[in-house]
């Protein structure tokens, strides 16, 4: 038996009613809150989540990390899926992102999604390579320390990464590369693979950049990617943790040449890029300055490595650079400048028919040394008026320039076939090259032992040649040149010692060499000469070229070890 309940409905709510203006206002506000709400959690969902690709379009080929255009989004998304909702999703990302690139509109390294197929290309590590590049690479190749000289650089380089993909990924796989290196956090095997991927992304951009163009026709950005792989030319060469963690002196890190000699160069790329600026009229004709100035240096870069003469010619002399001096000298500095360099001048009366075509170079190297001495001085003890500290960007910049002057000086031939004019200013050029390898331009230690090797056999050669004619009776046998030929063997022993065969501190064959040249030669002078001190040896080499702070310890530790047990040749003082 079924039972049925029956209730009465007299078509009232038992809800209290409210008036129709409140209700309306009250339905108003709610969706407003609830639209609010859903905005707020999908804004919160975008921050968590990857950046989706943008959908290509159709027509147009893109770029992706190997160079080959990438399907892999239409397989992913149909052509009936809304993009809409994406492209949203991409202008909030790039809103809320807090890289320090992102005020330059370069916080969304590959701003046209030309590498969406690369998983990792929203990593933030990307901009943060891309800024590190930059502020650690790139204004290195500044020549002012002003803030406006450095903001200049930077705009350079981040409005062409915006829309230059080429140099986007060339700058993010450098930032990578370097950011590694100088923090000693290497890389994760992710991390190392989608640097590589990068890199693949430039060389084949710079493939279809070049195709089909004549000289003339390739831009700047592009010969700027090429550069950058000229640099980076291989992998990196394995670091040893006991070179790193040696002292070095100040201009070690400078252009951060220790870091660049961890690869060999890429001769292919550079080799072009000689081609391609001399065919546009050469490095007056570019317009990117920060691009010319890193061309420049590393262009003197691989001459230095080699010993050969830079590619391409100053297009300002060094004495530009240095007028461009604001500084005061300290009391320090005006001393040493006032024997500084004498040397390579012979005096009136001397009798010595000679007279360096390369005065200004040695003057020039000179003033550099005196600004050099006053920067060490002040890391010790920072002077308070700003007047006396010199401007360490220009410092470091100028120091190339000489460096170019000095390996442009023409090899003049064997130093047998000299004559005696000739092989005063070939042995003037020696000096010239070993300051410039101990103290302008010095190479770290585990990476110099090939041109230590090659220019202490070179001055060994001109000292040998020197030795020889002072013999002779030849009019080199005077009292200034004698000063030369000491000089030229105490470098001959300094640079030996930068000459390190594996686990040794020095070339001993080449370390034996020059000794036994300095024993030779102060027997066979004068007992004036015989019984100089180091203190009065050092004071030679200070008329020529010399740094206490640098060169001091290793001169004298090789006067020591030459004339250890020589009677009168160390102990003896000079006669008053």
């Amino acid at each position: 038996m079924v039972e049925l309940l029956f209730i009465t409905y007299n078509g009232e709510s038992n809800q209290q009613k409210v008036p129709k203006l409140s209700s309306r206002h009250t339905h108003a506000a709610k969706q407003y809150y609830e639209q609010r709400d859903r905005r707020q959690q999908a804004t919160r969902q975008n921050r968590l989540r990857p950046l989706a690709p943008l959908q290509p379009h159709p027509t147009k080929h893109r770029l992706s990390a190997g160079g080959s255009g990438s399907t892999e989004d239409e397989e992913s998304n149909p052509p009936g899926s809304s993009t809409c909702g994406r492209f949203q999703n991409a202008v909030a990302s790039r809103h809320i992102t807090s890289s320090p690139a992102s005020s330059l509109a370069a916080s969304i390294m590959d701003p046209f999604d030309t590498m969406s197929s690369m998983p990792a290309s929203r990593d933030p590590l990307v901009q943060e390579s891309l800024h590190f590049f930059v502020n650690n690479q790139l204004m290195e190749f500044c020549t002012e320390g002003t803030e406006l000289a450095v903001h200049i650089a930077k705009k350079e380089v981040y409005s062409r990464a915006v829309w230059h993909s080429g140099i986007s990924q060339i700058c993010v796989y450098g930032g990578m590369l370097s950011r590694a290196y100088l923090t000693g956090v290497e890389l994760s095997p992710k991390y190392h693979v989608l640097s590589l991927r990068y890199k693949q992304g430039s060389i084949e951009h710079v493939r279809e950049a070049v195709k089909g163009r004549t000289a003339e026709e390739v831009p700047e950005e592009t010969l700027a990617v090429m550069l950058r792989l000229a640099v980076h030319g291989s992998d990196m060469l394995p670091v040893d943790d006991r070179h790193r963690k040696a002292q070095q002196t100040y201009f070690h890190n400078a252009q951060n040449v220790d870091y660049y000699l961890r690869f060999q160069t890429g001769w292919d790329h550079l080799r072009a890029i000689f081609n391609i600026v001399d065919a546009k009229g050469g490095l007056p004709s570019l317009k990117v300055g920060v691009f010319v100035r890193a061309l420049r240096v590393f262009d003197i870069f691989c001459g230095w490595r080699n010993l050969q003469a830079p590619h391409f010619p100053l297009t300002e002399p060094v004495s530009t650079y240095i007028v461009q001096r604001q500084h005061t000298e300290g009391p320090q500095s005006q001393e040493l400048l006032k024997t500084l360099g004498t040397g390579f001048c012979p005096s009136e009366g001397s009798g010595l028919p000679y007279d360096s075509p390369n005065q200004d170079l040695h003057k020039h190297a000179a003033i550099v040394t005196a600004d050099y001495a006053q920067v060490l001085r002040n890391q010790k003890r920072r002077p308070r008026d700003p007047k006396l500290r010199p401007d360490e960007v220009l410092l470091k910049f100028t120091r190339w320039m000489i460096l170019h002057d000095i390996l442009s000086i023409p090899d003049p031939g064997p130093a047998e076939t000299l004559t005696d004019i000739e092989l005063l200013q070939e042995a003037n050029h020696q000096i010239l090259l070993a300051y410039a390898f101990a103290v302008l331009v010095p190479i770290p230690p585990s990476q110099n032992t090939e041109l230590a090797e090659m220019l202490t056999e070179r001055i060994l050669r001109v000292a040998a040649e020197l030795i020889a004619r002072s013999l002779d009776n030849s009019p080199l046998a005077s009292a200034p040149p004698a000063d030369l030929t000491l000089c030229v063997i105490i470098w001959a022993g300094v640079c030996a010692q930068f000459a390190a065969c594996k686990d040794q501190v020095k070339n001993e064959r080449l370390y034996e060499s020059a000794a036994a040249y300095l024993r030779d030669f102060l027997h066979a002078q004068h007992s004036s000469v015989v019984r100089k001190t180091w203190k009065e040896t050092s004071e030679v080499m200070r008329s020529y070229l010399w740094l206490d702070a640098i060169c001091e310890v290793k001169g004298q530790e090789f006067w020591v070890f030459a004339l250890k047990g020589q009677e009168g040749a160390v102990h003896l003082a000079s006669p008053s």
